[in-house]
């Protein structure tokens, strides 16, 4: 497992860190103070889409919100794009995975998270 270790002597590391966390590629698990010092404990999140298919990361959250059930319109509504946007976004990801309809994207993102995880999700807060 890698840790990275952030020091007061590395403000660009800090920030590096801080940026791989913002853009998903690490989840906070936990923090805690001891000894005047400010833990935090991370873990890396692994790919849950297979190389080959290519999702980008917003066809990747899109199709994650229709795999929860949400409709184009409340998907829109949560992301702050156009309910078109968003039906864009599931055709590509269908296309790309070789699907026709709703049903079988959902079907097959489900299939790819079951096959690639290698992690249990993190916590919820």
């Amino acid at each position: 497992m890698d840790r990275p270790v952030v020091g007061r002597g590395a403000p660009a590391d800090g920030v590096a860190a801080w940026r791989a966390l913002v853009a998903g590629r690490w989840s906070l698990v936990d923090h805690f103070d001891h000894d005047g010092r400010r833990f935090l404990v991370a873990r890396r999140n692994d790919p849950r889409v297979r190389a080959p298919v290519a999702l980008t990361l917003r066809e990747r959250q899109v199709a994650g919100y229709a795999c929860l059930g949400h409709s184009n319109k409340l998907i829109a509504y949560e992301l702050g794009l156009s309910p078109t946007t968003i039906a864009t976004h599931l055709e590509r990801a269908a296309r790309k995975l070789g699907v026709a309809s709703r049903p079988e994207l959902i079907r097959a993102c489900a299939e790819l998270v079951v096959e690639t995880s290698v992690a249990p999700p993190p916590a919820a807060e």
